[in-house]
């Protein structure tokens, strides 16, 4: 890692860890070494977008709960009333004989007759009423929209479930890649007082032989130069590794003291790579989260269109009915009565629009089908195209170990040679140089490799 990309990582994340260096007395219990493990299982319970997505399946399984309920008979209570200002019924005698003579002589004397009794001589009815009762609708098909509903919500439980395994998934690729830049950091951090320590011994040594005169004053310059680089190079990377610690407490979920950060410790070997051809397990599944995802999506899709033509087909159902009232709004006309019925619905005039919608919705089935196909075949090359990373990684690192070797021994004679006098001091701050660059190139394979690796068994 560069001091470019140093400083560019410090600028992306000082947000991140800007809130949490303004509360120093924060977080002084935390332990002071973490694990791999530890952080993935704090990520798993703090993180909001997991949290979130495990909402989303209790919501699935919510409306799969009410989808349910469809099978079950619907009861509700019903009541009315109503009040006419004229009766809606009224029968008299010339109702039911006409309007002939021998009519009205028979209505006036009913009439006659009604006056002298004190009643009515009309029948009157439904001017007021009331009734209440209880309904109960029993349905025994409905184009099979019931059934299509139960088994569309049994996939959406289904797609929210591996939404949160992936969410999970790649929070945990986040976190592990966040976890690894600071081993990263704490091993360039080792590698850099290493090289401090080996030019504090050096000038030592030509400061005793500037004073037997054996070196030069320049020899001096050209060690405090470089003393001075590594201290600069030492103050940009310690800021470095702070500002990684709080990215990742961040991310975790976890408040920490910023005076803390620098007596914290993030265990893991990073030089530890295992051959690929040893880790035949960790070949990428040939069904991914996504790949039964976009399955999921075709079998909504289909459920769908069976509910969309479900909606022109006959639709028969049962029911009773309890209850009391007077419609008739007459004296003694209250009573307790029961009612059973049966419904029928057969659409005619839709069956034209149903062949259209059915038409249109198969369309929406081949088109996911289609596009499934094609990213299937896209999951196929992403998951080839891990492998091959993973291997290549491999290969870099093994290469870049074997260049630090190199480079150590190359350090180790030059130091023996100038010891001897057979070097210049040149060649020692040169091969010291070398030394820095070979293990910082070596960690930074590393991280390819452990980001290759996380991929590979994760995704």
């Amino acid at each position: 890692m560069t001091a470019q990309h140093i400083l560019f990582f410090m600028a992306a994340i000082a947000l991140c860890g800007n809130g949490m260096a303004q509360n120093p007395g924060a977080g002084d219990d935390i332990p002071r070494e973490w694990t791999l493990e530890q952080c993935l299982e704090l990520s798993s319970r703090n993180n909001p977008y997991v949290k979130n997505a495990r909402l989303d399946i209790e919501s699935a399984k919510a409306r799969k709960n009410e989808a349910l309920w469809e099978y079950f008979p619907t009861v509700g209570l019903r009541g009315m009333g109503y009040y006419a200002q004229n009766p809606l019924v009224t029968i008299t005698v010339n109702d039911i004989l006409g309007n002939s003579d021998a009519a009205w002589d028979i209505r006036n004397g009913i009439v006659d007759a009604a006056g002298e009794l004190g009643v009515d001589y009309e029948y009157n009815s439904f001017r007021k009423g009331y009734s209440a009762g209880v309904v109960a609708t029993q349905p025994l098909f409905a184009g099979g929209r019931i059934v299509s509903g139960n088994r569309l919500a049994s996939v959406g439980v289904e797609a929210a479930r591996l939404q949160s395994l992936m969410k999970e998934r790649d929070t945990d690729i986040e976190i592990e890649k966040k976890y690894w830049t600071v081993v990263a950091l704490q091993e360039k951090m080792t590698t850099l007082v290493a090289g401090k320590r080996l030019l504090d011994t050096l000038y030592r040594d030509v400061i005793a032989g500037l004073d037997a005169g054996l070196v030069s004053e320049s020899d001096v310059s050209e060690v405090m130069v470089k003393q001075k680089e590594l201290a600069s190079a030492e103050v940009t990377l310690r800021g470095a590794l702070k500002l990684a610690r709080l990215d990742i407490f961040h991310a975790i979920g976890v408040s920490c003291s910023y005076r803390l950060l620098d007596s914290l410790t993030f265990t893991g070997d990073l030089g530890e790579l295992i051959p690929p051809r040893e880790c035949g397990n960790l070949r990428p599944s040939e069904s991914s989260y996504e790949s039964q995802l976009l399955e999921a999506s075709l079998e909504a899709k289909r459920l769908e269109k069976k509910m969309a033509e479900g909606e022109y087909l006959p639709e028969v159902g049962i029911g009773v009915s309890y209850g009391y009232g007077n419609i008739q709004g007459r004296f003694n006309g209250e009573n307790f009565n029961g009612v059973a019925f049966a419904s029928v619905k057969i659409p005619l005039t839709g069956l034209g629009k149903m062949a259209s919608r059915s038409r249109r919705y198969q369309n929406e089935v081949t088109k996911i089908a289609n596009e499934k196909e094609y990213l299937d075949s896209q999951l196929e090359l992403r998951r080839q195209k891990l492998w091959l990373d993973f291997e290549t990684a491999y290969n870099q690192a093994e290469v870049a170990r074997y260049a630090g070797k190199v480079s150590s021994d190359a350090l180790f004679r030059a130091e023996r040679n100038h010891k001897a006098g057979r070097a210049t001091l040149a060649e020692l701050l040169e091969a010291e140089l070398n030394y820095r660059r070979a293990q910082e190139e070596f960690i930074d394979r590393c991280i390819d490799y452990r980001t290759a690796m996380t991929a590979v068994r994760l995704l």
